[in-house]
Formats: C-alpha cells, sequence, structure tokens
C-alpha cells in the first residue's frame, strides 16, 4: 500500500501534538502532581504511536510506546512527577521534532539518530524498570485479535470466534459464572485467551462484560449461542474472526487513523503554504491589473465602463481580503515554542524564571510569523543570559528569587508590536562604554559624552559582546545585530529600553503581512518611488528657515524636535547634494528615530504588491523591494532603515 499520501497528514498532525505535549509537559514540570496534565501527554504520544505505526515509522512507533511505558508508570503511581522522568521525555520531543522533520524531508534516518533513539529506548527501559523486550507486541490482528496466541492451537479445520458475554446487571459471583462459561467451551474447543484476562475474571476484576476467543472445529455461531446460554447471561455477541494479511492491516489500521482524524476535522481543510503562496502571487497580479483598469476606466470617461470596473475592483479587493485572511495564523503557533526555549536555557544555567507569554490568539501572516521566530528566541535567550541574573544574586539585590520575562504581543492598526520584558539586571552602561573604547570605537572622552540610547546602539554592530565569555547562548557577538538585521528586512523597527537593575524591554514592530502594502507614491526627478504607510508619520511643507545645519549635516526644527533631513533624489544617487532646499517632506519614523526627506511631487496612495528585487539592483540597500504602477510600470520601494544621514 502507498503510505506517501500520508505522509504530510502525519507530519502536520504529529507537529500540533508535539506543541501541546511541550504546554502540557511545562505545566506538569510547575504543578508536578497534577495527574491531568499526564493524562493529555498520555494521549497525544499514543496518537503520534497511531499514527506513526500506521504509516511503517516503526522507529517513531517504537519510540512512543516506551513513552507511554513511562507515561502510564507515573499514571499509576499517583505521586508528583520526578524531574529525571520530566527531562527525558522532553528529550524524547526533541528526538520526535527532529524525526519528524527528516520525514518531512523525505529522508531516512540516519546511524547517529538511530542510535540516540536506542539510547533514549534504554533510558526509558532503565526508569522503569521493565526488561527490555526484543521488540515491542505488535498485533497482526482483526478486530483487536491477537493472533499470536491464537495460531498455535488452531488446525486447518479450525475456526475461530469472539465470543462477548454480558452478565445480568445484579449477577452475583460474577467470577463463578465466567468460569462455568468458560469451562463450557473448553469442552467443545480451546479458549485461546480472554479479554480481561482469565486471571482478572477469577479475581473478579471487570465489570459485567468480558470477551473470549474461542478456537473449535464448530462453524454454527446459534450451537455455540446455545451452549452458553444461561442464567444471569444478559447478552451473547459472537462472530467469526479471521487473521489479516500484513496488507490488510497496515490498509485497515492507515485508513481508521486518517478518516477519524479526518472525521474529527470535517470542518478544516489543510492547504499547502505553497499553494496558499501561488494563490496569493496570484491575487496579486490581479490587484495590480485592478488598479491598472481603474486608471485606463478614469482616462476613458466612459460611465458603464467605469461601472464595470468598479464592480470588478470590488470583487477582486473581497478576493484578496479573503486570501490574505487565509495566510493568517494564529501567533501561539509560534509562541507556544518560546515556554520550552526558556525552561531549557533557564535551567542550563541554573536560573529561576517565570515567563509568561500574552497575545497568542492575535492572527498574522504565516511567512513573517516564520521569519519571527529567530530573532525573539534571540532576544529570549538574551533575557536569560544576560538579563535575569541568577537566584542568589536576586536575593541579595532584593528581589525575588524568581526572576519575570513576559512576551507580549499587540495588533497596532496595521501592524504587530511585540515585546520582551525582563526584570533582570538590565544593561550594564560602563560596561557597553568601555568595550567601545577598548573596541577602538571612540576615545575615552568621547565614549564618556555618549547618552544612554546611543550606547545602546553599539549593542547592534555586528561582532559587538559585553559578554567575556563565551557560551551556548551568547558571547559571540551575534544576537542583537542579527535580530535588527533581520526585523528591517521585514519592514519593521526594532528598539530597546533599560533601567540598571530594573530590567529591559525589547520592542519589535512588524506589518501584518508582507506580501500586499499600502504606500505613498512620491517622485524625485521624474521617478516613482513606494514608501510603506506604515512608517509615515505626517505630510508636511519644509521651509528653509526651519532649517539648520549643525557639524554639516541639515536638520529640522520641527514642533519642538530636531529631525535630521535629507533630499530623496540625493540619497538614492539620482543627483549630487547641492543643498537642500524647501519642499514638501515626509517625516517618517525608522529604527527608533525620526527622519524627514525631501521630495518633489506626491503620486497618490496605492496598494501594492511586493515583489523581490531584481538582480541589477538587489544590492542597494536604499530599496526593499519593487512592484507595478497603475500605469504598468515598475517602481521601487524605498527600505527607509537603510538610507543614510
Amino acid at each position: 500500500m502507498d503510505t506517501a499520501k500520508y505522509i504530510n497528514l502525519f507530519v502536520a498532525e504529529t507537529r500540533e501534538h508535539l506543541v501541546s505535549l511541550n504546554q502540557a509537559l511545562l505545566a506538569l514540570e510547575k504543578k508536578p502532581d497534577e495527574s491531568s496534565q499526564l493524562d493529555e501527554i498520555f494521549r497525544s504520544m499514543h496518537t503520534i504511536k497511531g499514527m506513526a505505526a500506521s504509516i511503517g515509522l516503526d522507529f517513531i512507533a517504537d519510540l512512543t510506546h516506551k513513552g507511554e511505558d513511562l507515561l502510564e508508570k507515573m499514571r499509576r503511581r499517583q505521586t508528583a512527577a520526578a524531574s529525571e522522568e520530566i527531562d527525558l521525555i522532553f528529550s524524547v520531543l526533541d528526538f520526535l521534532e527532529e524525526a519528524v522533520g527528516l520525514v518531512a524531508a523525505g529522508k531516512q534516518p540516519d546511524q547517529s539518530l538511530t542510535q540516540r533513539c536506542r539510547e533514549l529506548v534504554g533510558q526509558i527501559v532503565g526508569l522503569t524498570a521493565v526488561a527490555p523486550e526484543a521488540a515491542p507486541a505488535k498485533v497482526s490482528s482483526n478486530g483487536g485479535s491477537d493472533f499470536k496466541r491464537i495460531n498455535p492451537l488452531k488446525t486447518e479445520k479450525s475456526h475461530v470466534f469472539k465470543i462477548r458475554i454480558l452478565l445480568e446487571q445484579d449477577v452475583s459471583l460474577k467470577s463463578a459464572r465466567a468460569f462455568l462459561i468458560l469451562h463450557t467451551l473448553e469442552r467443545i474447543g480451546r479458549v485461546a485467551y480472554t479479554v480481561p484476562e482469565r486471571h482478572d475474571l477469577e479475581s473478579e476484576k471487570f465489570d459485567r462484560g468480558f470477551t473470549i476467543f474461542l478456537v473449535t472445529d464448530r462453524e454454527d455461531q446459534e450451537e455455540l449461542r446455545n451452549d452458553v446460554s444461561c442464567a444471569d447471561v444478559e447478552d451473547i455477541q459472537i462472530e467469526e474472526v479471521r487473521e489479516e494479511s500484513a496488507e490488510e492491516a497496515l490498509e485497515r489500521k492507515t485508513i481508521g487513523a486518517f478518516v477519524q482524524l479526518a472525521q474529527e476535522k470535517a470542518k478544516d481543510v489543510k492547504v499547502s503554504v505553497a499553494r496558499l503562496d501561488s494563490l496569493m502571487n496570484l491575487v496579486g497580479e490581479l490587484v495590480v491589473w485592478r488598479e491598472r483598469l481603474k486608471q485606463l476606466a478614469v482616462q476613458n470617461g466612459d460611465p458603464a465602463i467605469q461601472d464595470g470596473v468598479d464592480k470588478i475592483a470590488q470583487i477582486a479587493s473581497d478576493l484578496q481580503q479573503e486570501v490574505l485572511t487565509a495566510r493568517l495564523v494564529p501567533m501561539s503557533e509560534v509562541l507556544d515554542r518560546f515556554p520550552r526555549v526558556v525552561r531549557d536555557a533557564a535551567k542550563g544555567l541554573g536560573k529561576e524564571i517565570d515567563f509568561t507569554v500574552q497575545g497568542r490568539e492575535l492572527e498574522m501572516d504565516r511567512a513573517i510569523l516564520q521569519m519571527l521566530s529567530e530573532p525573539v528566541i534571540h532576544l529570549l535567550r538574551n533575557a536569560v543570559d544576560h538579563g535575569i541574573e541568577l537566584p542568589h544574586k536576586r536575593k541579595q539585590a532584593g528581589k525575588s528569587q524568581l526572576g519575570s520575562i513576559a512576551l507580549t504581543a499587540l495588533k497596532q492598526k496595521d501592524q504587530v508590536l511585540i515585546k520582551v520584558v525582563d526584570d533582570g539586571q538590565g544593561f550594564d552602561l560602563e560596561r557597553i562604554r568601555r568595550k567601545v573604547i577598548d573596541n577602538g570605537h571612540l576615545t575615552a572622552i568621547q565614549a564618556a559624552e555618549l547618552a544612554d540610547q546611543q550606547l545602546y546602539e553599539y549593542l547592534l554592530l555586528p561582532g559587538f559582546s559585553t559578554a567575556d565569555k563565551v557560551s551556548e547562548l551568547s558571547g559571540r557577538g551575534v544576537g542583537l545585530d542579527v535580530v535588527k538585521r533581520r526585523i528591517e528586512e521585514m519592514g519593521g523597527s526594532f528598539a530597546m529600553e533599560s533601567r540598571p537593575g530594573q530590567g529591559s524591554v525589547f520592542t519589535i514592530t512588524v506589518p501584518l503581512s508582507l506580501a500586499i502594502i499600502r504606500t505613498l507614491l512620491i517622485s524625485a526627478d521624474d521617478q516613482t518611488y513606494a514608501v510603506p504607510i506604515t512608517q509615515v508619520k505626517e505630510i508636511t511643507n519644509i521651509k528653509l528657515k526651519a532649517m539648520k545645519t549643525l557639524h554639516g549635516k541639515r536638520l529640522l526644527q520641527f514642533r519642538n524636535r530636531v529631525i535630521p533631513v535629507v533630499r530623496l533624489a540625493s540619497v538614492i544617487g539620482l543627483s549630487p547634494e547641492t543643498g537642500i532646499g524647501e519642499g514638501p517632506a515626509l517625516i517618517v519614523e525608522r529604527q527608533g528615530a525620526e527622519l524627514a526627506l525631501l521630495f518633489d511631487s506626491m503620486i497618490g496612495q496605492q496598494e501594492i504588491v511586493v515583489k523581490p528585487l531584481s538582480r541589477f539592483v538587489k544590492g542597494i540597500k536604499t530599496f526593499s523591494g519593487a512592484t507595478i504602477g497603475r500605469e504598468g510600470r515598475p517602481m521601487l520601494i524605498l527600505d527607509l532603515n537603510n538610507i543614510a544621514v
């Protein structure tokens, strides 16, 4: 049977279960005596095992089977989960994450992964104190029948019957009734096994029902029914069972597992990201031509054509909104992975941290969400490593030994604001200042004149680190500069604040969607450029008397603020700088600061579809992408964060 078609579904479902498992395990670690979390972990582990077995991923099925053994032992013991057990289950989850990644990539497990699987199984066996078995029991069954126990009793003429007995409600001496029925059946055949097991029947460890698997030469079910019928038996069900072929068993288990999943989520349809991206590109083209058609309709002046174009434009807008909505996913898909990151980092450093997440329900474009993961992980690790102090140091400082890190996500118009706040030691300004001097960036006198915010900027330089030692988490000078670069690549901004002894706040602002953005169109030297409207604070008209020069740079006095001024044509190299004159200007926000951008004329607003830059202009940092204007001509999108002042 071809199981390849189920691989994608297996990968998607297993990854969802791994997120749930990590959450439940983190909750269990906080409250080790809360058995409900154990039940949830067991259910997810069991589901993964079933799916893996049904498509032939035996190494995953075997490991999760052993994981069930450990969880079952923890459930039966009914005592608080030990940290050693929790750590081992976390290791199993890490292994599964890697294994599923291999499956998704169409690769087979290598020797290293197989060895790790064996080691994990060995560790579980050690904790569960169960002698290792040659292999987990595999049932070649039909409807739950164990033919490994049935086959030794069969002959060529044998028939196998599954007989379900239900005793009456208030029957006394249940074990005696069960014994009589078994004794009767053993006179006409051989009992392979019972469910529950025979010793449990004899000990009366069952409710009212039990099942007997009988091997006999008889074939008439009515005769069997008459033989076992007696007083105190409320119902008898008999069915003949046969052993399935390996293909039949695989077919039944596969279809059963995935049909169940499909039925459970009948209202959802899983669509691949590639297909959504393709649909988004088509809608993007439609948006471009919608704008072009509107322009042509206005030029034509025919009311009937304009009405038709308006209708098509409305339909295109509705379709665009639907596709954009279809690309939205809850931030919990990424945020739910972070508690584990913080937990592992804190444990490795011997720190105690209460990590909270808010804004899980917020939805944003899948592409941006995926891009956000790396910078946010950098910030969290930075907060754990550099921010939160060791418990004894916090105590000496009069703080709670338990540090706090909060991750919040908020929607603000067309943007998402993400904050990482810790109550740690904050930036060590003197340490940063010494590093600035030692690294040769400034002299001691120059460094002494820097304001706090100016000092922070040096933390964003590639390779700049205040750490004396290199660790797995930090100290290599790779971190905040990567965060800044990634965020700016998304058209967002990054800012940070800190108070010595009180903690730090890192703020990320990114657009909700990268595919289609609203822009202002401005011109310089007869060329039109698009500016993301989310970065434009206002439009003004600059007068010469409002400007002054300081250290060779032009500054604008604007509403009690002093803002650097640049001319668009100059910064993109269209014309040499010949002195900044009067004219219209955008007051834009970039990298937490304002900039006045002089241009020639305002064209208007337009929703644009962001396209990658061609190889001819890809290296020019002033531009972040390209698009097509209403007139059908290509147009460049300004990257305000990279405009030199």
